[in-house]
């Protein structure tokens, strides 16, 4: 699809009142397969309650270990819902349409800081982050780095240091 918002909105519409809408789309890693890669953001902002829905539940899947999904949680005001992985991600979503509402969507956190006058740059990474992110574009292992850094350790990969990121076991 290429007109992503109205195919979304016309979900939406399409969906009556007390009805459940599901998706399964790529979140990361498959350039190719389709025309977008969605985020959980995106799902969080336009199945809320102010759109007239509840219930949602918002799951990340790395299509190479598949025994494990990661529950997102909604962004905190002026956070960002962030999901690095190395590997190919599908963004699973269930909903139920509560009442029909006038469709609202946006960023939480620049929905946030339009909200309390906040300047996007405002929120400076920590000088050790800085530190090592510079580290790595110095490096001939730069890619790799980052690559492991993004996924594995830094607060925004697939892994327990991701505060939006609940790992909950399929069992079979």
């Amino acid at each position: 699809m290429f007109n992503i918002a109205q195919a979304l909105e016309n979900c939406v519409r399409l969906c009556k009142i007390g009805g459940q809408i599901l998706h399964a789309v790529p979140a990361n890693g498959e350039c190719g397969h389709g025309f977008w890669q969605m985020s959980p953001e995106l799902f969080f902002s336009l199945y809320s309650e102010r759109n007239g829905f509840t219930e949602t539940e918002v799951f990340i899947v790395d299509l190479m270990d598949e025994r494990y999904w990661w529950k997102a949680s909604r962004p905190e005001a002026g956070k960002r819902l962030m999901a690095n992985s190395m590997t190919a991600t599908y963004v699973l979503v269930h909903t139920i349409k509560k009442e029909d509402r006038a469709l609202s969507v946006s960023q939480s956190d620049y929905e946030h800081n339009w909200e309390t006058g906040t300047p996007q740059n405002a929120r400076q990474p920590s000088p050790s982050s800085e530190r090592l992110r510079n580290l790595l574009k110095a490096s001939p292992l730069r890619h790799w780095g980052s690559v492991a850094y993004r996924s594995l350790l830094a607060p925004t990969g697939l892994t327990r240091f991701n505060s939006h990121l609940e790992k909950v076991r399929l069992d079979r």
